[in-house]
């Protein structure tokens, strides 16, 4: 999955620090895969599908209560958009996928069987993604990723008397892209930045 994908804009860059892991839990091993390469294969091999994951919805929701000055406030996020998007030269520029906050679609009916013809294929395919590695965080470690390409996970542990501490921290996107482009020109760097999977159509 992604992180905040309820967001209008959620986060480009997480960072998940592991403050703490001892040795005797069981599991809780991280597991990150790159999916635009599965998303690339998907575009060439099944175009259909590819297209319909780029026009159809799916919907994210989540409510819970916010403390601010001691308080609880409850919040309420909803948001609609398609699992690929594109940008306007037709390039991908943000894969979404939280499966933890779904709720039910509002589509058109014609729509919802080749969504979910699609989205079944889909969710293959990143299964057998080639692009994944599998760690164990040790203390000291932070794990970087861009949030809007590779999506991530985690396996179930058992504490057994330890403790595993992780904390995650986000990164708005523009001002990383940002930092590498003050510092491409401040190097006298000649090639043009990757494309960031900014939702933009700069590359």
């Amino acid at each position: 999955h992604m992180d905040e994908n309820f967001f209008e804009s959620p986060p480009g860059i997480v960072l998940l620090s592991c403050l703490k892991f001892d040795d005797c839990v069981e599991g809780g091993e991280n597991t990150v895969v790159d999916t635009y390469p599965v998303v690339e294969e998907l575009r060439r091999k099944h175009p259909k599908q590819f297209e319909v994951l780029t026009r159809v919805p799916y919907f994210l929701h989540r409510t819970y209560e916010e403390t601010i000055n001691d308080e609880n406030i409850p919040v309420s996020f909803s948001y609609a958009r398609p699992h690929i998007e594109l940008d306007s030269y037709d390039r991908v520029c943000g894969i979404n996928l939280s499966p933890q906050f779904r709720s039910p679609m509002l589509v058109a009916e014609n729509d919802v069987e080749e969504y979910y013809e699609a989205f079944i294929l889909f969710s293959t395919m990143l299964e057998e993604a080639p692009l994944r590695i599998e760690h164990r965080l040790k203390p000291g470690e932070v794990l970087v990723m861009n949030n809007h390409r590779v999506f991530h996970s985690r396996k179930g542990f058992k504490l057994n008397g330890g403790e595993r501490h992780l904390q995650c921290f986000f990164l708005n996107i523009d001002f990383f892209r940002s930092k590498l482009a003050v510092l491409s020109k401040q190097l006298h760097k000649e090639e043009s930045l990757k494309l960031m999977f900014n939702r933009s159509s700069v590359a």
